[in-house]
């Protein structure tokens, strides 16, 4: 009978210690899920936090980019309003002329023509006194004027009519009526010229007379070079 008892306490000894072993490997099992979950919640919010960190550094870097986009662009635009100052500086053309400074009567010729003898602008050297030509050092847009002051002395017509030439075609006229003493004349014109290409004024039809002086002037410069 003792020996029954025995045989049954060691048999539950046996069965309660493989229970406590069981119930260990449970819980532990229990605790290494539970560290791997956390590990991963870990993981995932350093990944969510670097990813936010790549975004605002992204955002910046692209904040940077269009800072030195627009910086490029202005300096590309003071660049080109730089270069233009130097085209527009290197290539300088004007003049501004009259016949004298007595105011007296002057016969202009036939077919010749006009000096104009009295030089009060001459920038690039371009206008000669020596047979009233302007002669242009560049190539580009140029605009020229020219006014007189028609006189009745001595005149052998009514009117006079003086015209801007280039080389020898006739770009414009100015209108002088006798009849009335001090009637101004005047004729604009605006036109292209390569280098070399002369531009004067020469009597065109009517009377050879015209007032001196401030009355007889000729212009001209250069609005935009090639």
């Amino acid at each position: 009978m003792l020996h029954k008892i025995l045989a049954v306490f060691c048999l539950s000894a046996f069965v309660a210690a493989d229970v406590r072993a069981r119930d260990f490997s449970v819980r532990s099992d229990d605790n290494s899920y539970q560290q791997l979950t956390e590990t991963l919640v870990s993981l995932q919010t350093k990944l969510q936090s670097f990813q936010n960190d790549i975004q605002s550094k992204m955002h910046s870097f692209q904040n940077d980019v269009t800072g030195v986009t627009g910086s490029l662009a202005n300096l590309q635009t003071k660049l080109n309003r730089l270069q233009n100052d130097v085209t527009h500086t290197k290539y300088n053309a004007a003049f501004s002329v009259r016949t004298s400074n007595n105011g007296h009567l002057i016969n202009i010729g036939q077919n010749a023509a006009i000096r104009f003898t009295s030089v009060v602008t001459n920038i690039g050297n371009g206008y000669s006194t020596l047979n009233g030509h302007f002669t242009a050092p560049y190539s580009g847009v140029y605009m020229f004027f020219f006014s007189m002051r028609a006189n009745w002395e001595n005149s052998q017509s009514s009117w006079i009519h003086v015209g801007i030439y280039k080389n020898q075609d006739l770009l414009a006229l100015a209108n002088g009526d006798i009849h009335y003493s001090g009637q101004k004349g005047v004729a604009l014109v605006i036109t292209h010229l390569n280098v070399g290409d002369a531009v004067y004024c020469r009597r065109y039809e009517g009377s050879s007379i015209i007032e001196d002086g401030q009355f007889t002037t000729f212009s001209g410069f250069l609005i935009t070079p090639d």
